[in-house]
């Protein structure tokens, strides 16, 4: 079970970098964020990003192909050139 919560966004400091916690809208599931590490420049998107194999979409829990093209779409506007993405990894 969670120990914290948040509701659209959280800022937090960890280790000597800046970390953002964000939610998407209902993408993969209803509860998907992504992490922001600002000063390593490293973007964890989770499960709403997939990568060389078809994403699994929990229509069950909220989730949509529509809200994980959005969050797509959200992560890749907050991504530079320089940005490493951490997508989901097979199961």
């Amino acid at each position: 079970m969670p120990t914290a919560t948040f509701g659209s966004s959280f800022h937090i400091w960890k280790n000597g970098d800046a970390l953002d916690l964000v939610h998407f809208a209902p993408a993969h599931t209803d509860t998907d964020i992504y992490i922001h590490f600002q000063k390593a420049d490293v973007l964890h998107v989770g499960d709403t990003f997939f990568n060389g194999f078809y994403p699994f979409i929990d229509e069950s829990s909220g989730g949509s192909i529509g809200g994980m093209i959005q969050a797509n779409e959200k992560a890749i506007a907050i991504a530079t050139s320089s940005t490493k993405i951490i997508p989901a990894t097979a199961r």
